[in-house]
């Protein structure tokens, strides 16, 4: 549970970050590599 709520965090910190600075790729990136995991936690 902790791990999932830091992985949250550092989700939302980094795409906030993507937003900003309009680094698109960069939240794309993101998503993609840590979309998987992240949604097969929360959507089972």
């Amino acid at each position: 549970m902790i791990y999932q709520s830091n992985m949250i965090i550092v989700i939302y910190i980094i795409i906030a970050i993507s937003e900003r600075t309009k680094l698109k790729f960069l939240q794309i990136l993101i998503l993609t590599n840590l979309g998987e995991d992240f949604f097969a936690l929360n959507l089972d």
